[in-house]
């Protein structure tokens, strides 16, 4: 059975890591949401990267092939520097030749050293450690052979921890300004669903003939189109239908932009 063991909250102490603000506000966090600032030891980085990446580059067609997320590599050194980006991992073993071990001395409480010397747990998270809208994820385990064996059979797991944590914080950007719900319940009431809707959205285009509800921005340029249809036969959405579908919608819509099939 696969391990799915984490607590929720690391007892950290001192090594220079957390810079003590007293009662000051946390300044936000920064960089791209989509770069995961990973911290190791060289030798065990070297290790562990190709199981890191098989967990968070998931690869999407745009229609070139593009990871969803992406990993930079620091040195404990650096961290100091990169304190306050949006996603921190720090991963290694508690092998005491590890760059990384007393690290990880002083940021595990000895309950979760414990946890982590009987292999019941191996990954930590905290939220907000050095910069709000930050996410920490710790990932440690006795030796390397269990750590790249328990990130493995994880894999889904701690890609969900940190794509829930970039969701959040794009789902925050779109609407932190103002959300326009009136928009959205006024799509409910006329058609029986709705979207969010951002501050800088409006509605471009409404075609109840064909049952389409175009919103757009201007700054810069963004398109949103929604097409629906009344059916109750699941059997209807295959490929072949959904992409004569799209081809329609781009030739009256899109001046003529179609699919390329092969990228589907």
């Amino acid at each position: 059975m696969k391990k799915r063991f984490i607590v929720f909250g690391i007892c950290i102490l001192l090594l220079g890591l957390i810079i003590i603000t007293g009662c000051s506000r946390k300044k936000m966090a920064f960089g791209s949401e989509h770069v995961i600032t990973a911290v190791a030891d060289s030798s065990e980085w070297n290790v562990l990267v190709g199981a890191l990446n098989t967990v968070f580059a998931h690869e999407v067609l745009t229609p070139q092939a593009e990871p969803l997320l992406g990993i930079r590599k620091i040195s404990l050194e650096q961290l100091s520097k990169f304190r306050r980006y949006h996603t921190i991992l720090i991963v290694g073993s508690l092998d005491p030749e590890s760059e990384m071990y007393e690290t990880f001395n002083s940021i595990l409480s000895p309950a979760d050293r414990r946890m982590v010397e009987n292999d019941s747990s191996y990954a930590f998270q905290k939220k907000n450690p050095w910069a709000d809208n930050q996410f920490l994820l710790v990932l440690v385990a006795k030796d390397m052979e269990t750590l790249e064996i328990r990130i493995r059979e994880n894999a889904d797991f701690l890609f969900n921890l940190i794509d829930t944590h970039v969701s959040e914080l794009i789902s925050g950007q779109l609407y932190s300004r103002y959300e326009q719900k009136k928009v959205g319940d006024d799509l409910m009431e006329k058609f029986g669903w709705a979207i969010r809707v951002p501050h800088d959205y409006f509605i471009a285009d409404e075609d109840h003939k064909s049952k389409v509800v175009w919103l757009r921005r201007m700054h810069p340029e963004r398109w949103f189109l929604v097409h629906w249809v009344d059916s109750e036969d699941g059997a209807l959405l295959d490929e072949k239908w959904c992409l004569n579908v799209r081809a329609e919608i781009g030739e009256k819509y899109y001046s003529g932009d179609q699919v390329e099939d092969g990228y589907t």
